[in-house]
Parts: C-alpha cells; sequence; structure tokens
C-alpha cells in the first residue's frame, strides 16, 4: 500500500493500476483474505484511509504519490464491499460492528471523498476508475438484482445517517450525480466515459431493490427509482445540451452515444409507454438535425457530401441505433417507426430515405457508412418480435424495401472499387453489418415475399443477387481471416437456401461451387454457430435437390440437373467431411442429425 516518492525507483515493477488483470488479480485475493476477519481488515484500511486523507490535505506528500495512494485505499475498499456477502463473524470479530455497519462507513468515506473531487476540474483517470470501481461493486451487493432485503435497508439507512441524507433513496442519488458528472466534466478521459456509461446501463436495467422500514418487503424496478432522481429527468429533459462534452468530442466516440442513448430510451420507455407527444419531444433535438438534412438532400443530394454535415449524420445513426436497442417492444417500436417513416403513403417522401441518399454520397468512408448500416441493421430486426404491423399494412413491405435500397446502394459501389488502404475497415466490416441488415429482413416475418414476384417488383431479386455477389466478392482464405466481423455471411447464406434457394440456383455453376466450398470450410469452424448454419444450408441445398429431381420437369430442375453434371463432386466432399467429422468425434451432433436426414432422402 506503500508508494515511493520517486517513480524512478518503481521502473522494475509492473504497476498494477495499469493492467486491468493483475489489479483485478490483488483485489481478488484481498476480498478473500479480507471475509477471514472482515471488520479488522475494514477498521484497519480505512485508519489508512483517514491519514492519507490528513497528509495530501497538508500536502505532506507530492500530488502524483497521494492519488496513487488513495486510488489504492478505494479499490480495496470496493473489493471488501464487492466480497462481504461471504465474510463470516469468528470469535474475535463477534464484539465488532456488523458488516453492513462497516460497509456503510467505507462508502460514507468514498462518497465524502467523490464530492470533494468533483469540485476539481481535473482529477487523475486512475482515481476515477478506482470510484467507478467501488460504486460497481457497491451496486452488485445493494442495488443490482441479487441485493439482500434486509442488509440493504440498513446499510441504505446506515449511509444516510453518516452523510446526513434525506432518506436511504437518496443512496442511489449519490451514484446518479457521479454519473452525470462524469458525463459533464470527465468527457476527456474515454475509459472514465465507458465505464460510467457502463454503470449508468446497469443501474436502468437492475430490479429488485425492496425497502421493508413502513411496509412489507417489495420488488422495485431500478430504473423507476431513477426516474425520480432528479439528475435523471435533467438528464433526460436536456440529453443533447452541449453540457454533456462527450457528445461532440470526436466521431470515436460515436459508440458511446449508443451506449447513452440505450440507457436512456430504456428509462424513456420505461416511464411514457406508448404516449407519443412524450416520445416526439424527447426526440426533437434529433429530429431537427433529421428534418433539416433530409429537407436539404431533396434539394440537392451531394449537399450531405460536407465535412460540416459528417458528425451531425453519424451522430444521428448512432444515435437512433440506441433507441432502437431499447425497443424490446411492439410500443416503443411504432412509435420509433412512425417517427421515421412519416409519410407511409407516398414511400418516396419518407424521412427515412435520407440514410440511402447518405449511403449514396458517402458510401467510401467507412466512418459514415458503419454506423449507418448498423443502425439500419438493428431498425429492421425482429427481435422478440417488436414489429408486428397490421395485415392490410404496407408498413413491412416498406421496411423491407428500404433494407433493400440501402443493401443495392452500398453493395453496388463498394463491388466496384478495388483499391483499399485497409480492406477489413474498408469492405469486409462493411459487408458482414450489410449481410447482417438484410438477414434481419428476410428473417423478420414482417414482409409476404410474394407480393414482389405477383406485381413485378424486383426489390428482392436485385437485393438477393447483389447480397449474393457480396458472399462471392469475399476470397476463402479472407472469410476465415475475417471470421468475426463475417459471421452474417453463413447467416444470410442459410436464410437464402432455406427460403430463396431458386434465386441461388441463377448461380452459374463456378460460383456455385465457390459458395458450397466456404460452407464445406465452414463445417471445419471453431464457431459453432457457423457451424450449425453451414450444417442447415447443406441440409437446404440437398433437400431443394432432391425435390427438384423427384418432380416433374421445370426450369429449376434442369439448372439442378447442370450443376450436378458440372460438378458432380462438390457435395460428394461434403458429405464425406460429414462422415468423417462424426466418425472421429468432432462436431457430432448437428452433423449426425442433418446426415440422418440426408440418408432418409
Amino acid at each position: 500500500m506503500t508508494a515511493s516518492a520517486d517513480p524512478a525507483a518503481c521502473n522494475d515493477w509492473d504497476d498494477p493500476l495499469e493492467d486491468e488483470v493483475l489489479r483485478a488479480e490483488q483485489l481478488e485475493v484481498l476480498s478473500n483474505l479480507g471475509r477471514c476477519r472482515y471488520q479488522d481488515t475494514a477498521q484497519h484500511i480505512m485508519k489508512h484511509f483517514e491519514e492519507t486523507s490528513r497528509l495530501g490535505q497538508q500536502g505532506v506528500v507530492p500530488q502524483r504519490v497521494f492519488e496513487k495512494k488513495m486510488t489504492w485505499l478505494v479499490y480495496m475498499m470496493g473489493a471488501l464491499v464487492g466480497g462481504h456477502a461471504s465474510a463470516k463473524a469468528n470469535r474475535t470479530d463477534t464484539d465488532c460492528a456488523p458488516t453492513h455497519v462497516v460497509n456503510g462507513e467505507l462508502a460514507g468515506r468514498i462518497f465524502r471523498l467523490v464530492n470533494l473531487t468533483d469540485q476539481q476540474k481535473e482529477t487523475s483517470e486512475g482515481l476515477e476508475l478506482a470510484y467507478l470501481y467501488f460504486l460497481e461493486q457497491f451496486r452488485k451487493v445493494y442495488i443490482g438484482e441479487h441485493a439482500k432485503q434486509v442488509v440493504q435497508q440498513q446499510v441504505n439507512e446506515r449511509l444516510a445517517t453518516v452523510l446526513g441524507l434525506e432518506d436511504e433513496n437518496a443512496v442511489l442519488g449519490l451514484l446518479i450525480n457521479k454519473i452525470g458528472n462524469n458525463l459533464q466534466q470527465r468527457f476527456q478521459l474515454e475509459i472514465v466515459v465507458k465505464k460510467t456509461l457502463a454503470l449508468f446501463h446497469e443501474l436502468a436495467a437492475g430490479i429488485n431493490i425492496v425497502h421493508t422500514s413502513d411496509r412489507s418487503p417489495h420488488l422495485i424496478v431500478s430504473g423507476r427509482l431513477l426516474l425520480k432522481n432528479d439528475m435523471v429527468k435533467y438528464i433526460l429533459s436536456n440529453h443533447a445540451s452541449p453540457q454533456f462534452g462527450f457528445l461532440a468530442h470526436s466521431l470515436q466516440y460515436g459508440k458511446y452515444r449508443t451506449m447513452y442513448y440505450h440507457t436512456l430510451g430504456k428509462l424513456l420507455f420505461m416511464d411514457i409507454r406508448d404516449n407519443k407527444e412524450a416520445f416526439e419531444k424527447f426526440m426533437e433535438p434529433q429530429g431537427h438535425i433529421l428534418t433539416s438534412l433530409w429537407q436539404q438532400s431533396c434539394q440537392n443530394p451531394q449537399y450531405l457530401r460536407q465535412d460540416s454535415i459528417k458528425p451531425a449524420l453519424v451522430g444521428l445513426c448512432r444515435d437512433l441505433r440506441g433507441i432502437g436497442l431499447a425497443c424490446s417492444s411492439c410500443e416503443p417500436y411504432s412509435m420509433l417507426f412512425d417517427w421515421l417513416v412519416d409519410n407511409p403513403k407516398n414511400p418516396s417522401a419518407n424521412r427515412v430515405n435520407l440514410f440511402s441518399r447518405a449511403l449514396d454520397v458517402w458510401w467510401d468512408d467507412p466512418e459514415v457508412t458503419t454506423p449507418l448500416l448498423k443502425f439500419m441493421a438493428e431498425f429492421v430486426h425482429n427481435k422478440s418480435q417488436r414489429i408486428t404491423f397490421d395485415q392490410s399494412s404496407p408498413n413491412g413491405i416498406l421496411l423491407f424495401r428500404e433494407a433493400s435500397a440501402i443493401l443495392v446502394t452500398y453493395g453496388t459501389r463498394i463491388l466496384q472499387r478495388t483499391q483499399f488502404r485497409d480492406v477489413y475497415i474498408e469492405k469486409y466490416k462493411g459487408i458482414g453489418v450489410c449481410l447482417d441488415m438484410f438477414s434481419h429482413a428476410l428473417h423478420g416475418n414482417y414482409t409476404n415475399f410474394g407480393v414482389f414476384e405477383l406485381y413485378s417488383d424486383n426489390s428482392l431479386s436485385n437485393s438477393m443477387a447483389l447480397a449474393l455477389r457480396l458472399c462471392l466478392a469475399i476470397p476463402l482464405q479472407e472469410l476465415n481471416a475475417y471470421l468475426k466481423a463475417l459471421k452474417p455471411y453463413y447467416y444470410f447464406v442459410e436464410l437464402a437456401t432455406r427460403g430463396h434457394m431458386s434465386k441461388v440456383m441463377e448461380l452459374d455453376s463456378a460460383m456455385l461451387t465457390s459458395l458450397m466450398q466456404s460452407v464445406e470450410e465452414g463445417l471445419l469452424s471453431f464457431e459453432t454457430g457457423v457451424q450449425m448454419q453451414s450444417c442447415a444450408v447443406v441440409d437446404n441445398v440437398i433437400s431443394y435437390f432432391h425435390s427438384q429431381l423427384t418432380g416433374k420437369t421445370t426450369p429449376e430442375q434442369e439448372r439442378v440437373r447442370r450443376y450436378l453434371q458440372e460438378a458432380p463432386h462438390c457435395l460428394q466432399k461434403i458429405l464425406h467431411l460429414m462422415f468423417q467429422l462424426v466418425m472421429t468425434g468432432a462436431r457430432k451432433q448437428k452433423q449426425g442429425v442433418c446426415l440422418q436426414r440426408l440418408s432418409a432422402k
């Protein structure tokens, strides 16, 4: 716990404060050891805390040494609180204060120090991370899903006494005030912003806050308690305010915008349910940007291709994706859909068309295309069956056609490009997100695909053909090298062969063979999802071939016969590989089931 005043004296030692793994290991050891004599350990650390704090205020030790010592002490106190659940009072501890009283004293000292340092414009990154570590441990024990009812009541009351709070509900306000202060003043520290937003999200999603002082124990969703907090109310009412400096810090902070609006969206939809007026009021900052960009793009689409427009466009995509992630049921999703598709009777006049126009002019810049495609992938994703349109509604078709337009706009341009500085960032990552978006649209169950052929609408055929071309544009070795980003490749191929095999068979024999070779590689993948999807593709293809060869003569049957004549060994190699894998004990279950089904045919 001691630190040398001379930094050069420690050059040969690894500093655990700079190594998250090493630090976590040491704190876990402290947490386990502290359980043996919990109260004595806590009192010893609090004694050092008070002494170090006094010396720091008197200026006896250098500021850097003081910050390092306080950082370690805060981490240690967090480790003790986080591990207190299994602490047992032994004979030497029977006369000591109860555990919850000690934890209240520990937390009280931390919160007083937080209030002191928050008044300063600059602070140590390490100390801020230590605060967040302590708050996360405190949340897990006393505010999270596994909080013990009676103990939580007692520690909150103790904290209220120590800090002079009105009631135990104000303890939650201490955490929220720290979160708000970090988002307003500590946004220059990226890791602090990231962990602050993670803590905010956990608080918004947590449950099981229990109070027993005036009534029997009962469950409360912590998100609802957050909605009563003044800082949360302020954030919800001023979420796009320049006071939250991280929103405009840099384009690289975009992912934090998504996390921020995901959390705010959870709180918003918890409060308003299906109140469209409240939703539109919340969306006013994004609405001003969307409307302005849409009106300008109607006059001249190239207007969007300006460096001054880029941050606003990227920020809008990040924000809307975060709100989309928070739409976990049909009511909030319907509000977001109606907000974007504001003129369903005139599809070309909907504001949602802004994104295909923006993609048309920014297609070569991954800083724009990646967040835009990720937003659209979320917008068309029917997770938890949240997309429920009326039977007479054209919204399902409008949604698919927009996804199709995005795919065609991006795919056509990226296939024409031949030179890349970073092929992963500029090509494969975008293709992966694009295939993910199209797979969500295909599997959304909100579009009757027969309508397109019936009314000679080529949206489905064009987008399916282009998606297959995107797959074939990825060499096999590149697919294996960037599998993490290109997992949607196998998801799309499985969906395409399941319900749109006639479109797949429009490929020539060489292309179809290349597609099946990638499936063969997928069977050998260490990714379970890729293995299963590859098995499903083999099942889909052979089932289709079997049904075509046993029926009457059709153009589809002629394509199947021609392919089997031109590439007779392709499927044989795949089936041989599957038998080998099953016989050697590798990946038995899914491939064994697949082989049983195929043998029955």
